[in-house]
């Protein structure tokens, strides 16, 4: 098992060598799992690669400090320190800063810096300094993948290529989603035929009051009304009915619109795009169905492209957690202000 477990390590590490020169996120996996295996040489050597490509990225110039600390070459780590923290502010950043100033003996700048980072998270800094006194080493923290690199990622042509292929394996498995003309010609004979039946048909309704379905070819005297013939005498002339039956009728009417409104209220949160449809508001049914399909997706797909936590760490989880719960709040904008509306009408 453990020869199993180095030769796959092996063959990874060969894959991400050949892939660095045009995946960043290879290129970082390598110089991290390098730091990890106590390569320090060659972590650096991938980190400068990285620097020079990404010199706006606060993690990659923080990280690629800490290797350099680890080298012992203080000035040049202090100089990537302070650039990641002109850039992001970063708590962290400063705590690891402070931790250079004071291998290199600037203990004024290590009070100064520490006190900025405890004014910027004083909790994350006590946690750290905690963590720091129980330590046997130098004690340095790392930042985890940026969103930047990651949607550079998933923005490239492959890499949109690999999540395009991943979604249609579950959404449309088979021919249906392995071949894009099939696809198109399948729903292009679907909305023929549908056009082609459509004109020919006629459609029911519902009668407003007791939902009894009125056929224009059963009931003729009913096409094109709101409502049955039944409600029409019951509501508008009720002289012509029994009161003690005209009462009953209206109590049972009334039970079922009770009952409707609970089963609507139900559909209208359970089921995506329903609120929409029962609010006559189409527009805002395909917006409910997207946004919970957004959420249902970012949440079963929670690990997002990069499931290596070597490459990603816990900033996938947390982007595609972030998007369903604010593509969550947007369905459940979407539903009250359906059900607002069906209300008022």
């Amino acid at each position: 098992m453990a020869a199993t477990g180095g030769l796959a390590l092996d063959q990874d590490r060969i894959r991400l060598e050949e892939a660095k020169a045009d995946d960043l996120l290879a290129a970082r996996a390598l110089a991290m799992r390098a730091r990890r295996e106590g390569d320090l040489a060659q972590a650096d050597a991938h980190y400068q690669a990285l620097v020079r490509v990404l010199p706006e990225d606060a993690g990659i110039l923080n990280n690629a400090a800490g290797v350099r600390l680890r080298l012992g070459q203080v000035e040049s780590a202090i100089e990537l320190y302070e650039a990641a923290a002109r850039l992001s502010g970063s708590p962290t950043v400063l705590f690891n800063l402070s931790q250079a100033y004071g291998r290199d003996f600037q203990m004024e700048d290590l009070a100064r810096t520490l006190a900025r980072a405890q004014e910027a998270d004083g909790e994350i800094v006590a946690h750290l300094t905690a963590l720091q006194s129980s330590a046997t080493r130098s004690f340095l923290v790392d930042l985890p993948l940026s969103v930047s690199l990651l949607w550079r990622r998933a923005l490239t042509a492959e890499g949109g290529r690999e999540i395009a292929a991943e979604l249609r394996g579950k959404i449309a498995p088979g021919a249906l989603g392995r071949d894009w003309w099939v696809a198109a010609l399948a729903f292009g004979v679907v909305a023929v035929c549908a056009t082609v039946l459509g004109a020919s048909l006629r459609a029911s309704q519902l009668c407003g009051r007791c939902g009894r379905r009125l056929c224009p070819r059963c009931d003729p005297e009913t096409d094109g009304h709101l409502l049955c013939d039944a409600c029409v005498r019951l509501f508008h002339h009720p002289g012509n009915t029994d009161p003690s039956l005209r009462q009953a009728r209206i109590n049972q009417l009334r039970d079922r619109e009770r009952r409707l409104d609970q089963l609507t209220w139900a559909a209208s949160v359970f089921l995506p795009g329903v609120a929409g449809l029962l609010a006559a508001r189409p527009m805002r049914g395909l917006f409910g169905a997207l946004f919970f399909a957004v959420a249902a997706s970012s949440i079963f797909w929670r690990e997002g492209v990069a499931p290596d936590p070597l490459v990603a760490g816990a900033t996938a989880p947390i982007v595609f957690i972030g998007t369903a719960a604010v593509a969550l709040g947007a369905y459940a904008i979407v539903v009250a202000t359906s059900l607002a509306t069906r209300r008022e009408v």
